[in-house]
Order: structure tokens, then sequence, then C-alpha cells
């Protein structure tokens, strides 16, 4: 591992961190409290931070790795259209199964619609910002 990627990691997660807050804290949770299964998230009080920052970490060090490693990615605009991509992939697949063997969602798709939206969104600005990172330094072409 080289610290350029791991300073990639580290900025990702806490990109992810703070857009989670925010769209899901603030702007969203409203219309998932009144939407979503009851009792299936935590209360302020009962949140686990630990876990949260891990998985912010490891998702960090996800795009790092693969933008880094594989795509070649490095600039802000590839970053963020290799974090739509894998966000809205993810969140497809994962929202879909969800809704079809869970009751998070309940019955509404539109939930589900949300949710994917929300986690593109971050999935992009995340990706542009490890991009930004990896490729600071680089030569211009």
């Amino acid at each position: 591992m080289n610290a350029k990627i791991i300073i990639a990691a580290v900025l990702a997660a806490i990109t992810r961190f703070l857009l989670s807050f925010l769209i899901y804290g603030m702007l969203l949770k409203t219309t998932f409290e009144e939407n979503m299964m009851t009792g299936f998230g935590r209360s302020d009080e009962e949140m686990l931070f630990g876990p949260v920052i891990i998985s912010h970490l490891i998702f960090g060090y996800f795009i790092a790795y693969v933008f880094s490693k594989w795509a070649n990615i490095s600039t802000f605009m590839g970053g963020i259209k290799g974090g739509i991509t894998i966000g809205l992939l993810i969140s497809v697949s994962m929202g879909l199964e969800l809704f079809g063997v869970s009751n998070i969602y309940g019955d509404n798709m539109m939930m589900v619609v949300y949710d994917v939206l929300a986690i593109t969104v971050m999935y992009s600005i995340c990706g542009g910002v490890t991009g930004w990172w990896l490729g600071r330094g680089a030569a211009s072409a």
C-alpha cells in the first residue's frame, strides 16, 4: 500500500461520512422515517460509530484501490464518472434485492429510488475527491 492510496481512502471515507449525515441524517431523514420499516434504524443515541467508521474506511479503500490499480482514474471528473458507475450498479442491485426479500422499504418502491439516488450522489462525489487526490502531482496532458 502506498501513502497516496491510503490518503485517498481516508478522504473518501470522510467525504462519505459527511455526505451520509447530510443526505440521510438531514435531507431525507423525515422521508425515510415515514416510509421505512419501523425500528429498522438506530436512534441517534443508539448509533454505533465504530462500525460506521470502519465501513466508510473500507469503502474508501475499495474506491481508491479500484481507481488507482485497475481503472487508472486520476481526475476529479473521471472520479465522478467512476463513482456514478459504481454507486448506481451497487445501489440498484442491493436496493432491488432488499425490496424483494425484506420489508425494509415496505411496499414503497420510491424508497428504493431515493436510496439509489442518494447512494449514487454520494459515490460520485467520493469518487471525484478520490480521483482528484490520486491525480495530484501528475503531469498534465
